[in-house]
């Protein structure tokens, strides 16, 4: 018989805990720790008014450390980082053995929009004074993380109609069903499940009473959908498939990638945030005495910043940017054989040529009337203007409806694909009349095409990308868990806050003589 050590799970140990040695010198707690120390906390601690009367509070210094260390390890969730206060030991010794508790958590993170901003400025001036701040080169783009909403909420003002509709359809079949038995169980089933759909349509009701139909933010899109339980939020494609949730907009500095600037919204679309991020960019500089203007700094921001409004705007503030148009790559002969290692993709459904056979008739077959700028289709319906084409720069028409289509006699040849049950686009794109109509564009592909150019981008990838990185993959910050823009927006500006932390905490780590001013 094997004879083994013994053991005694009853027997009470006594063992001595010094909660200031817990913290130990290098790491990322030692950084949170000591940075926050030095912060001036007059903002939270003057919305405290317990002078004379009301029970203590827990100091907000202890609690802003305590978040933002289990934001690191991805601890979102303010039940489980009250329940870490109670059993971890970093955790107790950060919150000086406080233990608040959840509802403690919760509170003090969804109310601190103003005080967040502080935060997050104080952290950066801190990453300016150990010099990680180079603000020559900034690189802008956004990241998309599923928000605490469902996106089966979601729908347009129509969709939403005829979704009450069917509960009201539903609800009186079950009137029926329950009218029709006499057995008691089954009365009580019945019963309940009409409670349930009475209660989502009395609330999806509601939603529409009490909102309205957003708006497009571009010219000639559907209505945007909207949630019923997060209605600030979008569905989103992203590269882990179509979300409910938010973009995450950051502007990373290139010398340590240092984010100076961070904001968040329920939108996928990021054309229109380019200058009001880089706004706020400039305000930070100049938060932190960072005595540098936009027009000093180099921008690089990705091909869904690439639009006219946006590269006249530039020019006109004379900042030097880096701007691809989506058709970048394409020209570039070294990625001339990218598609090769693609699998099958959808035809483009734009025509910009006839000859080149890529749906049917181009656009020397359909008759242009200029006055009205709509064109006529050889059977003489009309194709109204949709919108500008996307990589082009053309315009694009189309037919939505296809009654008239589906009986016509070259709808075969118009249409070769067979599936077109939809709509028939084509593009209408001359470069000359291109060049004069978008002049900041056209000036922007050209110097992107340079081989100045083409360096100077490239440098964008290692400057941004490592941020979300670093955020959903290492941090385990992967998603919001609150609801509201407002309040989403305190979740991603604390996420990139924890991020230059860990900048920081790696900057000492190399070099032990940095100290944090």
């Amino acid at each position: 018989m094997p004879r083994f050590k013994p053991e005694n799970r009853n027997q009470h140990m006594l063992v001595p805990v010094d909660l200031s040695e817990q913290i130990m010198k290098g790491t990322l707690e030692a950084t949170i720790n000591e940075t926050i120390d030095r912060m001036d906390m007059t903002p939270f601690t003057s919305r405290i008014k317990n002078d004379l009367t009301g029970a203590p509070a827990y100091n907000p210094r202890s609690l802003l450390k305590v978040i933002l260390f289990a934001y690191s390890r991805g601890i979102l969730s303010s039940r489980r980082i009250a329940d870490a206060c109670e059993k971890h030991i970093v955790f107790m010794a950060l919150s000086g053995y406080s233990s608040p508790n959840f509802t403690t958590l919760a509170d003090f993170i969804s109310s601190m929009e103003a005080e967040v901003k502080q935060v997050f400025i104080h952290i950066l001036r801190v990453c300016a004074k150990m010099n990680l701040v180079g603000a020559e080169r900034f690189a802008i783009d956004g990241h998309k993380l599923t928000s605490n909403a469902a996106k089966e909420h979601s729908g347009r003002f129509a969709d939403f109609k005829k979704r009450i509709e069917k509960y009201s359809d539903l609800i009186n079949s079950l009137l029926k069903e329950h009218t029709a038995t006499d057995v008691v169980e089954e009365q009580e089933a019945i019963a309940r499940k009409r409670k349930k759909l009475e209660v989502k349509k009395e609330r999806l009701e509601a939603f529409v009473e009490s909102n309205k139909p957003k708006l497009a933010t571009r010219k000639s899109a559907k209505e945007p959908m909207s949630n019923v339980t997060d209605n600030q939020s979008a569905k989103i494609i992203s590269s882990h498939g179509v979300i409910q949730g938010y973009n995450g907009v950051v502007v990373t500095d290139e010398k340590s990638q240092i984010v100076v600037a961070a904001e968040a919204h329920g939108t996928s679309y990021e054309g229109n945030l380019l200058m009001p991020m880089l706004s706020v960019a400039e305000d930070n500089m100049t938060a932190i005495e960072i005595d540098k203007k936009l027009s000093e700094i180099q921008i690089l921001a990705d091909a869904n910043y690439f639009n006219e409004e946006n590269l006249q705007a530039l020019s006109e503030k004379e900042i030097d940017a880096y701007i691809p148009d989506p058709m970048f790559r394409k020209r570039d002969p070294r990625f001339a054989n990218a598609d090769n290692h693609k699998g099958k993709t959808r035809k483009n459904v734009y025509d910009t040529k006839k000859s080149e056979g890529l749906r049917g008739f181009g656009q020397t077959d359909f008759t242009y009337d200029k006055t009205g700028d709509f064109y006529l289709c050889k059977s003489d319906h009309r194709l109204n203007r949709w919108a500008n084409h996307p990589t082009s720069g053309g315009r694009v028409y189309g037919i939505e409806k296809i009654a008239h289509c589906r009986a016509c006699p070259l709808r075969d040849q118009c249409m070769p694909g067979g599936n077109d049950r939809s709509k028939k686009m084509i593009t209408v794109a001359s470069k000359e009349a291109d060049n004069r109509r978008m002049p900041y564009s056209t000036a922007m592909k050209a110097k992107i095409d340079s081989p100045a150019g083409k360096a100077i981008y490239a440098k964008r990838l290692k400057i941004v990308e490592p941020v979300f990185a670093n955020t959903r993959a290492h941090k385990g910050m992967n998603k919001f868990t609150l609801r509201g823009k407002a309040k989403v927006n305190i979740q991603w500006l604390l996420y990139m806050a924890v991020h230059n932390l860990s900048k920081i905490a790696n900057a000492i780590r190399e070099n032990p003589q940095l100290q944090i001013a």
